[in-house]
């Protein structure tokens, strides 16, 4: 949240179906990284 915009982004599917193999841990960390990476870009 910062000030000039308050949100809130659901990505648990992208999260959760990352993988369905044994690299699930991996792919799933990855996932969040980008998703955290693609938003820290909206927000500046």
């Amino acid at each position: 949240m910062t000030e000039e915009c308050g949100l809130l982004v659901n990505s648990s599917r992208a999260i959760i179906y990352a993988s369905g193999g044994t690299d699930y841990a991996e792919k799933a960390r990855a996932m969040a990284i980008a998703v955290q990476q693609e938003m820290a870009g909206y927000l500046g």
